[in-house]
């Protein structure tokens, strides 16, 4: 059993992370599976190194890349359906997860979603007994 902890410097909870609009990239996911789009780690971390021209940090995007798959499942289970699934630079394959848009009016902000459901999760568990 591990613990976590995170600091929040900002008055709100997210942060710059509750700006983000553009999706949550990951592959190969159960999305990507419905969607028949063959993905992979290896293509992900292709493309990820590729395009950060020599100057990633390999550990780092090495990091991101074989934990993307659990991340949008975690963002899931707190009711983030991240079904729409598009191609976004840099991407050999579509595999930017970003919620459907609505009907009328304008697609939700993953990142305010995403920091508002962890918002949830936190005062969930701190109202819980220990």
């Amino acid at each position: 059993v591990s613990t976590q902890s995170t600091g929040e410097s900002e008055k709100r909870i997210g942060g710059n992370s509750a700006k983000a609009t553009s999706g949550i990239n990951g592959a190969p996911t159960e999305r990507q599976r419905q969607k028949n789009i063959q993905d992979s780690i290896e293509e992900f971390l292709s493309d990820s190194l590729k395009s950060g021209d020599g100057l990633a940090d390999e550990v780092l995007v090495h990091t991101l890349v074989h934990n993307s798959r659990a991340a949008i499942e975690f963002l899931e289970e707190f009711d983030m359906i991240l079904s729409n699934v598009n191609p976004l630079g840099g991407h050999s394959k579509p595999r930017t997860h970003r919620t459907e848009p609505p009907k009328e009016g304008r697609a939700s902000n993953i990142g305010q979603k995403s920091s508002q459901s962890f918002k949830i999760m936190c005062l969930d568990y701190l109202k819980s007994p220990s």
